[in-house]
């Protein structure tokens, strides 16, 4: 069949008109959506969000402190979120903090900007003798400038810029609801990409368009986006009420009531200490208040597509130009992905993480699983007809979302985890405040990268952090090279 004529059409319809359960999954599916038709309940109790029921996912395994989860709102920083909701736990478990306090996420935001804007530049600038209409510039050319990222791509940021609390860079209105800047600046740099390149055809050189042109270029750059999201702080004071480590107790005794009510008891209640520290800076503030040690992490993969145990890297994606810390994955089958995340969250610590969250997704319950959803009940097939490599190479699938795992739940003898727990930064929804549960199938299906530190690590994988000189370079356009 090469046309779809009449006779198919009617042909076609007259088996959805004949089919009972095809009718009334189709009424069901056009009255309240196919998400709440699809949901299978007893796999819903099994994993214990069944919504107003009361019950909440258990987890064997948990990190002993969590914050209160974020929120992105309207922009695509979750990159960013997830990184700085793994630094804010240290500051909060030093201080004592409450769990709401956050690193500014707009701070990196804004820097990220800026040092995207100057490497996109820098990326036309190599390519001048590229044609225009080839697949390389027509690339580079789609989207300069987005909200999305990677861990390494993240870590260049703090590294360069710092870490600053959120009370002394506080989120602002464009922050918050990013596109229209997008817009603004991919219409200024695909303005400066056709002068650069026009000035190239005169005779202009590299050297010479960086030295003259690019300046002014990248101060344009500069204002837009500090009227967007205001200058950032280079220096600021940072003072708040919190226990720290050596809380003290103050002298209003308490009274407390024993259960037979005969007796009262005094009870010291801790006292608030103020701390106060001037005149920071944001390189002074992550050295002294922010106890994770990035540089010591490496980025995890599993692409099915290609040879494990090798050291991976994406041409032309980063943000920082001159890092020290380009972009590297160590590709790696997803057994070693789990076993390092267990140990992470054996020693009380959080990962970060990169997924495709949309895959299977329940956003009310707040589940990630490949079982949940009951397409072969109601369609009469289901989307999981690729396995995972050729969902990549037929672009079904890609990293999509950046989180953070907080738990996981295992038999006792933690060899087999059922399902792991997630800070998600789209704000507290649902029974589970914000949090997901995401099943180890999922996580086998649709995890592709996390980001520990390299001690613990099997000899095997640190080796492969040797093979710089043998890094493979896939080209910029590969789905490894996704953004979150």
């Amino acid at each position: 069949m090469k046309v779809l004529d009449a006779a198919f059409l009617e042909s076609a319809a007259s088996e959805v008109a004949s089919d009972p359960k095809t009718v009334l999954a189709m009424n069901c599916c056009s009255r309240s959506g196919p998400t709440e038709v699809l949901t299978n309940r007893e796999v819903a109790a099994k994993l214990q969000v069944l919504g107003g029921c009361g019950a909440q996912p258990t987890f064997s395994v948990k990190i002993p402190k969590e914050g209160k989860c974020t929120s992105q709102k309207s922009s695509g920083r979750c990159w960013l979120f997830a990184l700085l909701n793994v630094c804010r736990l240290g500051v909060i478990k030093k201080y004592n903090l409450d769990s709401d306090f956050e690193l500014s996420q707009a701070h990196l935001h804004f820097w990220d900007k800026i040092e995207r804007a100057n490497y996109f530049l820098e990326n036309v600038l190599d390519t001048l003798a590229e044609p225009l209409e080839g697949r390389l510039m027509q690339y580079l050319l789609k989207n300069p400038m987005e909200d999305g990222g990677q861990w390494d791509m993240a870590i260049s940021l703090v590294l360069k810029h710092g870490i600053v609390p959120k009370s002394a860079y506080p989120e602002s209105a464009t922050s918050q609801a990013s596109r229209y800047m997008n817009r603004f600046v991919n219409n200024k740099l695909r303005q400066f990409a056709s002068e650069l390149r026009a000035a190239a055809e005169n005779g202009a050189s590299a050297d010479k368009l960086r030295e003259d042109a690019k300046p002014s270029m990248m101060k344009e750059i500069y204002r837009i986006v500090c009227v967007h999201l205001g200058t950032p702080p280079s220096t600021f004071d940072w003072s708040f009420y919190g226990n720290g480590e050596d809380g003290g107790e103050d002298d209003d005794d308490v009274p407390c009531k024993e259960d037979d009510k005969k007796k009262q008891i005094k009870k010291k209640k801790k006292k608030k200490k103020h701390f106060a520290f001037r005149s920071l800076t944001p390189q002074s503030f992550l050295r002294d208040h922010v106890d994770v040690d990035l540089k010591s992490h490496v980025s995890l993969i599993n692409d099915p597509r290609n040879e494990y145990y090798k050291l991976y890297t994406v041409s032309r994606l980063g943000n920082v130009v001159g890092t020290a810390n380009p972009v590297r994955y160590i590709n790696l089958p997803i057994s070693e992905l789990r076993s390092a995340a267990q140990k992470r969250l054996d020693a009380g610590e959080p990962v970060w993480f990169g997924c495709d969250v949309g895959k299977q997704l329940h956003r009310s319950l707040g589940v990630m699983s490949l079982e949940l959803l009951d397409y072969d009940l109601v369609f009469g097939t289901n989307p999981n007809g690729m396995d995972k490599a050729t969902r990549l190479r037929y672009g079904e699938s890609l990293m999509t979302h950046a989180m953070v795992l907080t738990g996981y739940d295992a038999a006792d003898d933690a060899s087999t985890i059922s399902k792991w727990r997630v800070e998600n930064s789209w704000g507290e929804k649902g029974d589970q405040k914000g949090y997901l549960t995401m099943t180890d199938s999922w996580f086998e299906e649709y995890m592709y990268q996390i980001a520990v530190p390299m001690e613990g690590l099997p000899e095997k994988v640190l080796g492969v952090l040797q093979q710089e000189d043998k890094v493979v370079v896939l080209p910029p356009w590969d789905p490894m090279g996704a953004l979150a």
